[in-house]
């Protein structure tokens, strides 16, 4: 009786149901969808020749993916390391190649009803990643969260949905509902995306059609009953997710989720460790929802946003996480963009120095961007006090005004940066760094004068010149003593210490003075300084990015 057979494999184990499929070709034939573990389904791909469900090559493909068991050990290890059977379908335009596409793979509505006709066939999946996916309409959203929650079996699903911007699509899209529709309790990774993009809808779909494919109904998009028979099944209710370990809603640009779903669906993720934040908005106060979130998650170890994504307000609240959440657990944070803000009831000194202490052993990433707050003390706070620290991005925008005050941007003053030897220069193997100099004497001189290195040899320097370069030189020390080093994005900009002149902010016309000039004999002759060997220490180095121009002035 299939019926009952199919009813069995619910309970099954891998194992178990490989051992069924070896009594007979019925039961193989019954079982074999039960043992898929992996689908992933996407739009884009080149020159379509196959029907998933009539070609040949797909058949074997898909017989390819079977999991054999010739010893019981071999397939415990495989589990254990995650080589698991896949399933790779995609639906897509007739332009593009596609392996294996589904039969109506023009029609939206009827693409994504066999998608989920497919994950309903296979409910042992545990990776479930569907690309692109084209919703319209409360039905298309209970279609998909139904099919979905029923793989009680998933561990990690990505939704990337592209939705129309009309009334019901702006019903449809309520945060709270898709999210707990799609995560099972077995879930342990969630990725959600939402697009907004007509190049989706507009093409490859018959125009010539007088009603528009996702208005018509299921009958005239010739599915069958069966197909779309879960389509009126209620979203599920707000489950805790016990398992959920790791939670990401990226490119949500457009989206803004209220903040009270973002509480609600926080609130069921005890254990959560990874948060990559969307856009919410309006929050009451950032540092009162950071309070919330670190007593909801109190295990987050990395918190992070899709660059440009996040906004003011909820990059506010992931600074004030650094004070809620329980010292030393922090591992990885990176927050902000290009739009520069400031933080209120956050001084730029001694607070903004704590916020990273208390984090000094576990933090590891670190990306800031924007925010004003992180001045030149907080970035040598970082260096010199998070020893375990291996990556450092610090993003300065060429897009800031060359005339604003370097103190109040993201960069590390050249007297701070050799104040104090750096705790983490071991250890780090990706920094990007913008260092402000002073432009006098070496970039600015009284009219009349030369700058060093226009001179003729052989060449002397003045006493200002000369501590001007001491100061580089231990910079540039500091810089080679980093032998893990595989990534170096090092920008210069420079400022007027007295403010008469606006700074030279955009690091690509800039370049350090004399670094990649070798000091070998011929510096006796010509008098001109070169520090190129203090980088000899970087074997590992593999980009090297920024103000490296091949100037006068470096080499």
């Amino acid at each position: 009786m299939p019926e009952l057979v199919l009813h069995l494999l619910l309970y099954l184990d891998p194992t178990s149901i490989s051992r069924l499929m070896q009594t007979s070709r019925c039961l193989k034939d019954i079982s074999t969808p039960a043992l898929y573990y992996h689908v992933k389904i996407d739009f884009e791909s080149t020159k379509p020749k196959h029907n998933i469900f009539t070609s040949t090559e797909s058949i074997l493909e898909l017989a390819r993916n079977q999991q054999e068991e010739e010893e019981e050990e071999e397939e415990e290890e495989e589990r254990e390391e995650g080589l698991l059977p896949t399933i790779r379908i995609f639906y897509c335009a007739p332009y593009k190649d596609c392996p294996y596409r589904l039969p109506k793979f023009c029609d939206p509505k009827a693409t994504l009803t066999y998608i989920c006709w497919i994950m309903d066939c296979n409910p042992h999946l545990q990776d479930v990643g569907l690309y692109k996916v084209l919703v319209s309409d409360q039905r298309d959203i209970r279609l998909l969260t139904t099919s979905i929650f029923g793989l009680k079996h998933l561990q990690r699903g990505v939704l990337e949905l592209n939705y129309r911007d009309w009334e019901e699509s702006a019903q449809s899209f309520r945060w709270a509902p898709i999210f707990f529709g799609c995560c099972p309790p077995s879930v342990q990774c969630f990725q959600l995306e939402l697009l907004h993009s007509d190049m989706y809808w507009n093409w490859p779909f018959d125009r010539r059609q007088a009603e528009p494919i996702w208005q018509k109904s299921d009958q005239d998009c010739g599915l069958l009953p069966i197909t779309t028979m879960a389509t009126n099944l209620p979203l599920r209710g707000q489950e805790p997710l016990t398992n959920l370990t790791k939670l990401m809603f990226l490119d949500l640009i457009e989206e803004i989720v209220p903040e009270e779903e973002f509480r609600s669906m926080l609130g069921q993720c005890p254990n959560l460790k990874h948060l990559t934040m969307p856009t919410v908005e309006p929050i009451r106060n950032p540092r009162d929802l950071a309070r919330e979130i670190a007593r909801l998650c109190p295990r987050l170890t990395f918190i992070n946003t899709t660059h440009g994504v996040g906004g003011i307000g909820i990059w506010e609240t992931m600074v004030w996480l650094l004070e809620m959440l329980p010292k030393q657990l922090v591992q990885g944070f990176d927050c902000g963009g290009d739009v520069s803000f400031e933080i209120s009831g956050l001084s730029q000194n001694t607070d903004v120095r704590s916020l990273f202490w208390r984090h000094s052993t576990t933090l590891q990433t670190i990306h800031l961007g924007g925010c004003r707050n992180f001045d030149s003390k907080a970035i040598q706070a970082i260096l010199i006090g998070c020893g375990g620290v291996e990556s450092l991005t610090v993003h300065w925008s060429i897009h800031w005004s060359a005339t604003r005050d370097p103190h109040q941007q993201l960069c590390l003053y050249l007297e701070d940066a050799i104040e104090v030897p750096w705790a983490c220069a071991r250890g780090l193997q990706v920094l990007m760094l913008t260092v402000a100099i002073p432009d006098q004497p070496l970039r600015h001189l009284t009219q009349g004068q030369d700058l060093f290195y226009e001179r003729p040899s052989p060449l002397t320097l003045s006493e200002e010149e000369t501590r001007q370069f001491e100061l580089l030189e231990a910079l540039y020390r500091q810089i080679g003593a980093m032998s893990e080093l595989r990534t170096l994005d090092l920008r210069a900009i420079y400022y007027d210490p007295q403010g008469n002149r606006g700074s030279s902010a955009d690091y690509l016309l800039n370049s350090f003075p004399a670094l990649l000039h070798l000091n070998d004999a011929a510096h006796t002759e010509t008098g001109r300084p070169g520090y190129l060997h203090h980088l000899g220490g970087l074997t590992k180095l593999e980009e090297l990015m920024g103000s490296m121009t091949l100037t006068k002035e470096t080499t």
